[in-house]
């Protein structure tokens, strides 16, 4: 009753519901949730493009897509809603909130399952950029493995035998200073596919708090940890709505980048 009053409780339109309003069969509510002394947000966002149909955000290290445990309005989604006024924005995919980089946003409900369809029927080019040690041993082009939940810990994935369900592109960009920069190409979407599957090549993201060691959960108002070295760096489309070809970069840089790097229009 209290958060009805506080206008935590929406409808469609995003009217707030009296705790006296009549039921109404189908109605879909929106119920916000809120944390005492939250944490501050991880960092600043940045809209790359904004249409009527379509958002493109930038969003920092540290940042969930939407809210989870300790974090509400510092969620990408609440902060994107705040800013743009868009009640009806929702997330089109995910990405780690230890992840940085480029998320898409459907602005249109009625727009939705037109561009979901693009990242279900694999329409659309994802890249990342990452860092780790420089490898040893060759690697290879691509990975494709089986990745299931580690019934060890419901945070962590690992590869299993049987039939692949997991296929990342990988290319090394540069070495420097004991680092390598990779350019890695997702065509599946399993989640930690990124990092499982360079974890299992030997070579674990630099700063990853879950592979291959899982290390405790950062506390809130805890300082911020060294981020993990993996950025979303590109998104490629064709727009189902518009037509139009899309292009979008990120302009973060990950932490351990190459100051001479040639691929600086990705990276920076």
């Amino acid at each position: 009753v209290a958060r009805m009053q506080a206008g935590l409780v929406c409808d469609e339109s995003g009217a707030a519901l009296d705790p006296h309003a009549a039921y109404v069969y189908g109605r879909l509510l929106s119920y916000f949730r809120q944390v005492d002394d939250e944490a501050p947000a991880a960092g600043e966002v940045r809209i790359v493009y904004q249409d009527a149909h379509l958002l493109i955000a930038d969003k920092p290290h540290f940042m969930p897509v939407t809210p989870s445990g300790q974090v509400v309005n510092g969620a990408l989604l609440n902060v994107l809603t705040a800013v743009t006024g868009e009640l009806a924005l929702q997330p089109l995919h995910r990405i780690d909130s230890d992840t940085a980089g480029l998320v898409a946003f459907g602005i249109c409900q009625q727009d939705r399952a037109a561009y979901h369809a693009l990242f279900s029927q694999r329409r659309i080019r994802k890249s990342y950029l990452a860092i780790t040690q420089i490898p040893n041993n060759p690697v290879p082009a691509e990975r494709i493995s089986r990745i299931e939940p580690d019934p060890a810990h419901f945070m962590r994935m690992h590869e299993v035998d049987g039939p692949p369900n997991a296929h990342t592109r990988i290319a090394l960009m540069q070495e420097m200073h004991g680092f390598a920069l990779w350019k890695l190409e997702p065509i599946t979407g399993k989640r930690h596919q990124l990092r499982v599957h360079m974890n299992a090549l030997g070579l674990p993201l630099c700063n990853d708090g879950i592979y291959p060691v899982l290390t405790p959960t950062r506390q809130p108002h805890a300082a911020w940890p060294e981020p993990l070295q993996l950025l979303a760096a590109e998104l490629e489309f064709i727009d189902p709505i518009t037509g139009c070809s899309r292009s979008f970069a990120t302009r973060q840089r990950l932490k351990l980048s190459m100051a001479t790097s040639p691929h600086d229009n990705i990276a920076n």
